[in-house]
């Protein structure tokens, strides 16, 4: 089993920080996404396309988004503190078993809402009775690729969830970054330099959001023990 954060001995509010400090780093790495998608979308007009347009359809989207992550935190919460319950008084089975029901969870989840976004994106858009035509069209399109892989959104915050519930916050810092700051550079490039719009900030997002989740399963594939797995013994 891999290392469990020990709470229970030494100086109690060091410990806290430490835990503390990457959880909230991490929440404002989250948001980070959007801010940065923002402020080259921002910039637009430079390549043909109208700005207030383009933030219209983003921002309308995004509300979609951001009520689909609402179904993650709650999952994510729920898997952090049963896996946290067992670590605490080392109980390596409750561990595992806890940790891979909410594994299962959070991928059969996201499959399930990519699949409803992608395939109600037309009806969802709808619902807030956009005046321009242009507005409707981009918000359907960024919905449809943001929307179409947030199951690996599902996925990320499914290891995330467990290395919180393990104490383990340094290692989701360490990661959840990259995809951060490679969603920094494939923005500009990809929005303004390829005059891809905001089909580029889409397909930003989702190639820094996948290789986040790569590093995730990367690291985990290179472990020697498993906090979870999918065989139907680790079930219970």
């Amino acid at each position: 089993m891999s290392r469990i954060y020990d709470l229970t001995s030494g100086s109690i509010f060091k410990k806290i920080f430490t835990i503390a400090l990457p959880v909230l780093l991490t929440s404002i790495s989250q948001m980070a996404y959007n801010l940065t998608d923002m402020f080259w979308i921002g910039q637009v007009d430079e390549i043909g396309f109208s700005e207030p347009e383009v933030l219209s359809a983003i921002g309308t989207a995004g509300y979609i988004l951001w009520f689909a992550f609402g179904i993650i935190l709650i999952a994510k919460i729920g898997i952090s503190v049963k896996v946290s319950h067992h670590a605490g008084v080392q109980d390596f089975d409750g561990i595992r078993s806890n940790a891979s029901n909410g594994m299962i969870l959070m991928a059969a989840m996201g499959i399930l809402t990519s699949l409803i976004i992608v395939g109600m994106r037309h009806p969802l858009i709808a619902m807030f009775r956009l005046e321009s035509a242009n507005v409707y069209t981009e918000a359907v399109q960024y919905l449809s690729i943001t929307g179409g892989f947030y199951f690996v959104v599902f996925l990320i915050n499914g290891f995330t969830s467990i290395n919180e519930g393990l104490g383990k916050t340094a290692l989701n810092m360490k990661i959840l970054p990259i995809g951060l700051a490679l969603n920094m550079i494939l923005d500009p490039l990809m929005i303004l330099t390829f005059r891809m719009g905001i089909l580029g900030a889409a397909w930003a997002t989702v190639i820094s959001q996948a290789v986040t989740l790569s590093f995730f399963v990367f690291l985990y594939a290179r472990s020697h023990q498993k906090i979870f797995s999918f065989h139907r013994d680790a079930f219970r």
